[in-house]
Parts: C-alpha cells; sequence; structure tokens
C-alpha cells in the first residue's frame, strides 16, 4: 500500500516548503526551539557597527521580542600591544585610550541610529581585544542566555586559510550560540 507525502510533491515543493515555514514563524503559535521564554532575559549580538551588523540587530531583535529577551550589545576592537621603536609606552597608552573612545563613540552612534528605528538596546559594552577571545568572555561574565552572531559567506578555500569568527565563537562560548547567514 502506497502512502501519500503530508506536503503536495509538486516541482514548487520547496516554495511550498516556504511558505509553510514563514506562515508558522509569523503566526502567534509558540515556536519549540528549546528556549524557555520564562528563563531567558538577555541575548548577546557582537558587532561592528556597520550595515552588516544592523542587518543582525534588526534580525535579533525580532528574534528577542518573541522570547520576551533584551539585546546587549558587544563591540569589540583591535587593542595596540606593539608599536614602533621610537614609541614610547605612554604614547602607546594614549593609542589605546584614543581607540577605546573611538569604539565607544562608533557603538554610541550606532545605538542611536537603532533606537531612531525602534530598536531597544539593554546595555552596549565595548571591549578590547580578538573577538574570538572576548565574545565568549562577555557572554561568561555577563551571564547571556544565548549569543546571536552571523557569518560571512566565505569560500571554501578562504575560510580554510582564515578561519571564522563564528565558528571560533560557537566552540567558546558558555551559552548556545545562534549563527545567521550574512544574507538572511
Amino acid at each position: 500500500m502506497k502512502t501519500q507525502a503530508p506536503f503536495p510533491m509538486t516541482r514548487d515543493s520547496l516554495s511550498w516548503l516556504r511558505s509553510v515555514r514563514s506562515d508558522s514563524l509569523a503566526s502567534d503559535r509558540k515556536v519549540n526551539v528549546g528556549i524557555d521564554s520564562a528563563d531567558t532575559k538577555q541575548f548577546l549580538v557582537p558587532v561592528d557597527c556597520d550595515e552588516r551588523s544592523k542587518r543582525l540587530v534588526r534580525w535579533a531583535y525580532c528574534f528577542a521580542r518573541r522570547f520576551g529577551a533584551e539585546l546587549i550589545l558587544v563591540h569589540v576592537y583591535d587593542e595596540k600591544s606593539y608599536a614602533p621603536a621610537h614609541t614610547t609606552p605612554w604614547q602607546l597608552h594614549d593609542l589605546n585610550e584614543g581607540l577605546r573612545e573611538a569604539a565607544k563613540a562608533r557603538l554610541s552612534q550606532f545605538q542611536r541610529e537603532l533606537c531612531d528605528e525602534g530598536i531597544r538596546i539593554a546595555e552596549g559594552i565595548v571591549k578590547p581585544g580578538y573577538v574570538i577571545d572576548e565574545v565568549p568572555c562577555a557572554a561568561k561574565e555577563l551571564g547571556v542566555d544565548l549569543i546571536i552572531t552571523s557569518t560571512h559567506q566565505y569560500s571554501f578555500l578562504r575560510h580554510m586559510m582564515v578561519g571564522s569568527k563564528a565558528e571560533g565563537i560557537l566552540h567558546a562560548a558558555p551559552c548556545p550560540v545562534l549563527v545567521i547567514p550574512e544574507f538572511a
């Protein structure tokens, strides 16, 4: 006896599946993704303060609203640990202070732009260092429930040569990580 497929088997099945998925996400039904909305309080979103980061934050904000969570942004900048031979330690300190102030100003401006769009951000954090190290560290310090990050759609060769920051965060994170494709 032949059983019938649970959905129409036509050449448009992929578009049908996409419409079903979008309908289920758009509805008010609870979607079980393994996160209890009663316990979830904070989502951490690493940002570069560029247009790509805005798309990620917009997506993360919609996701956070669905679970009643607040967003915390973290912006990691490169701190200089070396300088030319003629640079004094005080000059290096001043350079790093300038980088810190510039990063704070960039994040503040980014938050204002998001606020103008109606996106509420609970907190913005600026940290010196490397993204793969500092984002999991910030997640642990803050006790966040989820990290939402994006990935650049690099080619296989570049991914093998350079690696992925999202993958590094995923392996070092103390909590679940949701990775969103860049063009989602």
